[in-house]
């Protein structure tokens, strides 16, 4: 997960963060936490992570003095977030209605109100640049929806902006990308068969070895 000065990523067990340019880097928690969307001022890193009791959460990392907060933290699964260009919302997506639902809320305080954007599913939201739409995806399907903050929150019905035979699911990161344009996503394809994956064995390897990197006796 990136913002303009430096890149935060999870490896097993650890959270940790690298200054852009490759000078600088740092440990944030010893603690499993999947990074996922900067505020712009790159002062908040949201994140998700699993927990016994209550499965997929979200949360919200201050990286000023490395503290964490819990802004999602249910029964149901909650995943996929992704503040805003302007740092005022948060988008999500939650279980809660037995399927994926995407969700805006305020950012970081969740609490003052919920707004459900998607009707029929939806997963993996994503702003456009300029904050005036929203994107997500439903099955084989990008979704859209314009969105207007002012002089309340609101947002139009989603509509599909395209399908395609891409990749619409993943384990913990959004599949896709937006442009810094807004006009063009990128997405992974799906390949039309499965790879080859052959296993070949090879006898005989160290006389083979011998022949082309002869030893100097």
């Amino acid at each position: 997960s990136m913002c303009p000065t430096s890149r935060a990523a999870s490896y097993p067990g650890i959270l940790s963060w690298r200054a852009v340019d490759g000078t600088d880097e740092g440990r944030v928690v010893e603690a499993w936490r999947a990074p996922q969307s900067w505020s712009p001022d790159g002062k908040l890193l949201t994140y998700i992570e699993t927990n016994s009791d209550t499965g997929r959460d979200i949360g919200v990392l201050f990286v000023g003095d490395n503290t964490f907060r819990e802004l999602f933290a249910t029964e149901f699964t909650e995943d996929g977030p992704a503040v805003s260009p302007n740092g005022r919302f948060i988008a999500f997506s939650t279980t809660e209605s037995d399927r994926g639902e995407v969700y805006v809320s305020p950012f970081p305080n969740v609490a003052e109100n919920r707004w459900q954007i998607s009707r029929d599913g939806g997963l993996f939201p994503a702003w456009s640049p300029d904050g005036k739409e929203l994107f997500f995806l439903n099955e084989g399907a990008m979704m859209v929806a314009r969105i207007d903050e002012e002089p309340s929150f609101t947002w139009d019905t989603p509509r599909v902006l395209f399908e395609g035979d891409y990749v619409f699911q993943d384990t913990f990161d959004r599949p896709y990308d937006v442009a810094p344009d807004g006009q063009r996503f990128l997405m992974m394809k799906r390949l039309d068969s499965a790879p080859r994956r052959n296993i070949h064995i090879v006898l005989n390897w160290d006389e083979e070895l011998e022949r082309l990197v002869p030893t100097n006796d």
